[in-house]
């Protein structure tokens, strides 16, 4: 027995190392024919077994951080936290709060922006489209309607041919009537068929050789209208005065003022001073536009008035030959004088002195326009002064206007 049972242990440990040497071959041949699989599988052991050493050996990133309040463990000393960490990271979060503000506003900034120019424009699309709908209603709906009720309706349209009936024609108009030159038809509105003072501003015609004059008649076109009429230039002064001007500027704009027919602001106005066709240089004199209308500008002009002393007391005298009446004077009290040596004065008013000094019961007469002025100093009567007096005078703007008759002549006549 004990001899079969050795036999058996010895065969069952023999079996054992067979079937432990079978299992290893049959893994090598697996490795073998499935290489892939078993690498994966071996990198995520080894990478397990890293990551264990790591855990145990290397220290992990919470060794590292530090509170801000540590002790010393050999002295026992405890040192607080330093500020400047905090302060830093204070600086940062207030940085990019100032970021985020600063965009803020910029995208407010944009969208008022796109609301101002973007939302308009499609605004008047949209109203443009509503328009045009209503326009296709009312046509649609009009569609349907006899011939006489649509014109009671909508009027005539546009493109219609018209016939027209206009009386109080003169017959020299049908006289010289030329088909090759058509009459134009038109329309004014009702504050142009009044007539007044119109004011525009007026330039020379570069191409034109000689300045224009004032009250010099031209002849403009303006609307509808083309009359002659006589211009009074004038350029404002700094202090707003109206200064009349004998002659047009050479290259600057002036004022003109003129009677006609009022046209409203912003209308262009063409002068020339001739219709003829035989005018070798440039017929355009001037070109304008109507700054305003039926408003009547006060243009002045300067005068120089001369006078003599007739009378002369200590620092007054009476000076005549200057002004022809009473009234005269008393439009121009306070004005200053001036003598030809420099000696300035001022009017005072209206002297009544008889002449040759003789009261008016002795057989003196009594004279109007005599000044009575007061001087800085005395002026003799031996030397011969003269007496001038600088002064603003009112210009009057000629009511006159003349309308063209072309119309109403032969062509080859000039008018």
């Amino acid at each position: 027995m004990a001899g079969q049972l050795d036999v058996n242990s010895s065969s069952v440990s023999q079996c054992r190392y067979c079937t432990l040497r079978w299992k290893i071959i049959s893994e090598r041949e697996s490795v073998k024919m499935n290489p892939k699989d078993n690498k994966d599988s071996y990198d995520e052991d080894e990478d397990a077994n890293n990551d264990d050493d790591m855990n145990n050996d290397s220290p992990s990133d919470s060794d590292y951080e530090t509170d801000d309040d540590f002790e010393d463990l050999e002295t026992r000393e405890e040192y607080e936290s330093h500020p400047t960490r905090e302060a830093g990271k204070t600086a940062m979060q207030k940085e990019d709060d100032s970021v985020t503000e600063e965009r803020r506003l910029k995208k407010l900034a944009l969208r008022a922006k796109f609301d101002d120019t973007v939302l308009p424009f499609f605004f008047k699309e949209k109203l443009k489209e509503e328009i045009e709908l209503r326009k296709q209603l009312n046509i649609a709906e009009l569609d349907d309607l006899d011939e006489s009720t649509r014109l009671e309706i909508e009027g005539f349209r546009t493109g219609t041919y018209l016939r027209l009936e206009v009386h109080d024609v003169p017959f020299e108009m049908i006289q010289h009537f030329d088909p090759c030159h058509p009459i134009l038809v038109g329309g004014v509105g009702l504050g142009e068929e009044n007539t007044g003072y119109m004011q525009a501003r007026l330039k020379r015609h570069r191409w034109h050789k000689r300045v224009l004059k004032t009250r010099d008649p031209i002849i403009v076109s303006v609307g509808w209208r083309r009359y002659q009429t006589i211009p009074i230039y004038a350029i404002e002064d700094s202090n707003g005065r109206h200064r009349m001007l004998k002659y047009t500027s050479e290259h600057m704009h002036c004022l003109a003022m003129f009677w006609g027919p009022l046209a409203p602001p912003n209308t262009g106005v063409v002068a020339v001073q001739h219709l003829s066709n035989n005018q070798a240089s440039f017929r355009v004199t001037a070109s304008a536009v109507v700054l305003e209308f039926n408003h009547a500008a006060r243009i002045v002009k300067k005068i120089k008035l001369v006078g003599y002393p007739c009378k002369i007391f200590k620092k007054t005298a009476l000076i005549k030959d200057m002004f022809t009446s009473d009234l005269e004077i008393a439009r121009i009290e306070g004005a200053a004088v001036r003598t030809v040596s420099g000696i300035r004065g001022q009017v005072k008013k209206a002297a009544k002195e008889e002449i040759g000094n003789e009261p008016q019961n002795k057989g003196g007469q009594l004279r109007e326009g005599i000044a009575r002025c007061t001087f800085e100093d005395k002026i003799l009567m031996s030397d011969i002064y003269i007496v001038f007096l600088r002064a603003w005078t009112q210009v009057e703007v000629p009511s006159f206007y003349n309308p063209l008759t072309t119309a109403l002549q032969p062509r080859d006549q000039t008018w």
